[in-house]
């Protein structure tokens, strides 16, 4: 039997002690360590525990000198002392996490009540905006059934004088076959025979310089700064462009300009007179001349200056009045320098002032919007374009979109808080993003306001317009040139014969630009011209009566130079512009081309529908495009089924609530 040494049991014990001591003073070093940690509160008990440990190893160092039979019961007692220091390091421990944890709450707590007190602010002004617009409809409700007793008295009278006008014009059957009779409560919502039922032709200028290419901006622009040396240079290739394209109106005249860019006001007011010279002799006796303005361009003196050349409408990009939005969005200007804009624009003599407002801006809520509006609106222009941020492709917001952009819930309510303010206001809401000033001395919410932009008007009633400038688009229309002077000359002897029999009605002219300009002036003529061809055995004829080309200008300046020089020699040679299309080479005609007939009716709505408060008649089509309006029946009766539109018997139409909201769908069902 072996014999244990005690002294090397022992000996093997005290080794093992000696490790676990050699562990509890590494254990002390990080308790000293974490003690700066603890608190005030708990260096106490840190000490404390340390001291008892230092104790405790002090005591242990004596007994390891002298072992004693005890050992056991002193190591036992050792453990439970240990056990209960780490239970006072643990709740230390435990004591600071729910301090930061209760420092965490109090953190969200200010920020709750921060949000619950915007939220209850936004609610009550819902219901002051709620309650405004129930007393508005009390007194619109009161004022209509006061006019409906009006109408009800005068009706039968002005339908009498109605009827007798259309038979003296000689078109009384051909109204009856396609008279719309909707129900009189029926066609309040919506605006009646507003739009021109004629083809207005305006003029688009496109200036591209700038100064600063904002990252949202996806049209063609050159951010050089301003140079008046080359604006000159500029405004000599517009006057050329114009004369060259003034034939393409064929005898009509220009009812609307429109100049912008770029930024329109770093040009000299003295060049932008020189083209207005050049356009004057084609210009209607009330046209609309607009152009458009950066604050941050613009000074008193050179409004005043636009003024004194011609312009009777200005178009101020603001975008927003605050001015750490205006940082986000990459603008050169402040909200002091945009309320300056205005102010002097209205010192300035223009009474005619459209400001550009965005919303749906990053970080930006439904309050923040409404704040725009209402610096806006106090400011009294006369009309607002209101839209969202659209990140577009190709655009360093389109590749990389900010953060921030609010969710759709967010621009929910944006858009709605700024319908109700507008229209309370007294803004009428005419297109998806335009708002136009109510005439204060007719308040009828039906009716069409004067100051609606005439130019983007006629875009949307699919209108022609003439293209001027190095980026800048062009959309005319002509007469099928299949139609042959034989035929021309037949209806118009039979328009003669018609004529001669009433009383103080001019001739028509035989002459080609005097025709096509009476033409597009009286559409009701263009339709029974149509409806000659379709009686007389030419009904592939008058179903594509009419032509529609689209033309784009290079966006390169030496290119555009390269093209009017060209054609400026074509013309010396005797080659009229019209014709020149043919010794084009093949990059310039990739510019132009053919609007095909499968191709209009999609083109037609994807404009006239953002006209969505008015009436949209079929008669509007036909002259627009040519096309039977039967082409449309199996698209419209598809958006009544789907509660989009409310459809009538001649296939005219007004857009419902629910289609207001679902346009686009409504849109796309044309492609």
């Amino acid at each position: 039997m072996a014999i244990t040494d005690p002294y090397a049991e022992l000996s093997s014990y005290l080794k093992k002690q000696q490790q676990k001591l050699v562990r509890e003073e590494k254990e002390l070093g990080i308790y000293k360590e974490q003690e700066a940690q603890f608190g005030e509160e708990n260096k106490a008990r840190a000490a404390a525990a340390a001291q008892a440990i230092v104790e405790d190893l002090e005591e242990r160092r004596k007994r390891r000198e002298k072992p004693e039979d005890h050992e056991m019961i002193v190591e036992r007692e050792w453990r439970a002392q240990r056990q209960q220091k780490i239970e006072v390091k643990r709740q230390a421990q435990k004591q600071r996490k729910n301090d930061v944890i209760a420092n965490i709450y109090a953190t969200n707590a200010v920020a709750s009540v921060e949000a619950v007190s915007k939220e209850l602010r936004f609610r009550a002004l819902e219901q002051e905006q709620q309650a405004q617009k129930e007393a508005a409809i009390q007194a619109q409700a009161a004022a209509a059934q006061e006019a409906a007793i009006v109408r009800t008295l005068t009706t039968k009278q002005a339908r009498e004088r109605k009827l007798e006008q259309e038979k003296a014009m000689g078109i009384l059957s051909w109204r009856q076959s396609y008279e719309r009779r909707p129900k009189e409560q029926e066609i309040l919502p919506v605006i009646k025979s507003e739009v021109p039922f004629r083809l207005d032709v305006g003029l688009y200028v496109h200036y591209p310089f700038c100064v600063h290419k904002c990252p949202y901006c996806d049209f063609f622009s050159l951010p050089i700064g301003a140079n008046a040396s080359r604006d000159h240079v500029y405004v000599d290739l517009l006057i050329k462009d114009f004369k060259l394209r003034a034939p393409l109106l064929q005898g009509r005249k220009i009812s609307t300009i429109y100049i912008g860019g770029g930024t329109p006001s770093l040009c000299p007011a003295s060049e932008w007179a020189r083209l207005l010279d050049a356009i004057q002799p084609y210009l209607t006796a009330d046209a609309e001349i607009s152009f458009e303005a950066n604050p941050g361009t613009v000074s008193s003196e050179s409004l005043k200056a636009y003024k004194n050349a011609g312009f009777n409408r200005i178009s101020i990009g603001v975008q927003s009045f605050n001015d750490e939005a205006l940082k986000r969005l990459g603008r050169i200007h402040n909200g002091d320098d945009a309320v300056y804009a205005i102010k002097s624009a209205q010192r300035a003599g223009f009474e005619n002032i459209n400001i550009d407002i965005m919303h749906g801006l990053m970080r930006q809520d439904a309050l923040d919007s409404l704040d725009d509006l209402k610096t806006a609106v106090s400011l009294n222009p006369t009309h607002l374009s209101w839209y969202e941020l659209t990140l577009e492709e190709g655009t360093p917001f389109g590749k990389k979109p900010p953060k921030g952009i609010p969710d759709e819930d967010v621009l929910y309510r944006i858009e709605q808080t700024g319908f109700e303010y507008l229209d309370r206001n007294n803004f009428e809401h005419y297109e998806v993003s335009g708002y136009a000033k109510r005439d204060p001395i007719n308040s009828d919410c039906n009716a069409p306001s004067p100051w609606r932009c005439r130019h983007n008007q006629n875009y949307w009633v699919f209108g022609d317009y003439l293209g001027l400038g190095c980026g800048g688009s062009q959309k005319l229309t002509y007469l099928n040139p299949s139609i042959t002077p034989e035929l021309l000359g037949a209806w118009l002897q039979e328009q003669q014969k018609q004529q001669a029999q009433l009383e103080q009605q001019p001739a028509l002219s035989t002459d080609p630009c005097g025709l096509w300009a009476t033409l597009t002036s009286k559409g009701e003529m263009l339709l029974d011209l149509k409806r000659y061809l379709q009686s007389h055995g030419q009904p592939q004829l008058a179903a594509e009566l009419l032509r529609v080309e689209r033309r784009d200008n290079p966006e390169n300046m030496k290119v555009y130079q390269e093209q009017i020089e060209r054609a400026q020699v074509l013309l010396e040679q005797g080659v009229g512009y019209a014709a020149q299309r043919a010794s084009e080479d093949e990059d310039t005609t990739l510019n132009s081309h053919w609007v095909f007939s499968d191709e209009l009716p999609f083109e037609f709505m994807l404009n006239r529908m953002r006209l969505w408060r008015d009436y949209i008649e079929s008669r509007e089509f036909e002259m627009h495009t040519g096309l039977n309006r039967e082409v449309l029946r199996e698209k419209l009766e598809l958006l009544q089924e789907r509660e989009l539109i409310k459809l009538d018997k001649d296939l005219s139409f007004s857009i419902t609530e629910h289609g207001k909201l679902m346009l686009n769908d409504a849109i796309y069902e044309f492609l």
